[in-house]
């Protein structure tokens, strides 16, 4: 997610649960602005481990992806 989309997340979505957002490792998911502004409107930010590419989407279709191509079939 970029910075952009993050701050725009309505701070009350009128919900009975916590909100947990979980991200990757990147830097921009890091920054002091995205963390106080979850903080300052309950969301609670949940990071991947460094290295998790089971748990990382895109890793698994890239896996997909290059399966068909040793296959030859792409």
């Amino acid at each position: 997610m970029s910075i952009e989309f993050e701050m725009r997340l309505p701070c009350n979505l009128g919900l009975n649960k916590p909100i947990v957002i979980v991200l990757d490792n990147a830097r921009y998911d890091k920054c002091k602005l995205l963390q106080n502004y979850a903080t300052s409107v309950g969301i609670q930010l949940c990071y991947l481990s460094c290295y998790s590419p089971q748990l990382n989407l895109i890793e698994r279709f890239w896996k997909f992806i290059r399966a068909l191509l040793n296959q030859g079939r792409i």
